[in-house]
């Protein structure tokens, strides 16, 4: 996330109070200098998590013919891009194979004796820094050749619903986060009281990797949980204590597709 007003990057903070720590998400020039460089107001931390997720779980449920349409959106992307990866791959290939000859070759000239130990180790430094470039862009390429965008069963779609909906009711602060990360490519505020995510879509693989988010102990009550039932679209509204109702909305969007997620 980043600041409306600055474009900075929004980071998390904490006040103490006197039964109660709350947490915010506030802009980076603020914190670091003073509110006269950047007034953006802090967010109530809990209540934005808990709005995008509960927006998430709502994507996930009701929205299966957008995420459908993005993933025929990102296949015919892939394949269009698949002959310029193809060729990217041969070139570095070719390369890779000079570079390894290269080490080959001054690595035979030491061992003649017409190459001395600190140039041979100059020049094995940068040949080495290279190969290992290399050979990731190889891999990112192979990887992205061969692993076109497949769009997941609805059940995988309502399988991931269900756990999103878990995690908002019974899970804890650690599993909240890991999930946001797991399925959220970015958060846009564009004011004190909206915020439009933007979700990204997984592979057919979804319910199993979800399901390694942990919900947490539930064992004791989550003091920094907000205080209304789970229902889509609450939102957060600007510096409310973590454990007040959240008084604003966050608009849901299920028309928007960007390119690098669904915006809800």
């Amino acid at each position: 996330m980043r600041c409306p007003q600055c474009n900075t990057a929004l980071i998390g903070t904490r006040a103490t109070g006197r039964n109660h720590t709350y947490r915010y998400y506030t802009c980076h020039t603020r914190n670091r200098y003073n509110r006269n460089e950047c007034d953006a107001p802090r967010l109530d931390a809990d209540a934005v998590d808990y709005a995008v997720l509960t927006a998430l779980a709502s994507f996930y449920r009701d929205n299966q013919q957008l995420i459908a349409d993005a993933v025929t959106e990102a296949q015919r992307s892939h394949r269009n891009a698949r002959s310029d990866h193809t060729a990217e791959l041969t070139t570095i290939e070719t390369e890779l194979t000079q570079t390894d000859q290269a080490i080959d070759r001054y690595l035979g000239a030491f061992e003649r004796g017409t190459l001395d130990d600190e140039t041979l180790a100059t020049r094995l430094e940068a040949l080495r820094t290279k190969q290992k470039q290399l050979r990731q862009r190889q891999a990112e390429l192979t990887n992205e050749i061969d692993h076109e965008p497949v769009m997941p069963a609805r059940s995988s779609l309502r399988a991931v619903a269900r756990h999103i909906e878990t995690i908002i009711e019974t899970g804890d602060d650690l599993g909240r986060k890991t999930l946001i990360e797991a399925l959220v490519a970015e958060v846009k505020v564009t004011g004190p009281d909206r915020l439009i995510p933007i979700f990204k879509v997984l592979g057919p693989d979804a319910p199993r990797d979800i399901a390694n988010v942990d919900t947490g102990d539930t064992s004791q009550p989550k003091p920094t949980q907000p205080a209304t039932s789970p229902a889509p679209h609450r939102g957060a509204a600007a510096v409310l204590p973590a454990t007040t109702p959240p008084k604003g909305a966050v608009r849901a969007m299920p028309t928007l597709v960007g390119r690098q997620g669904l915006e809800p």
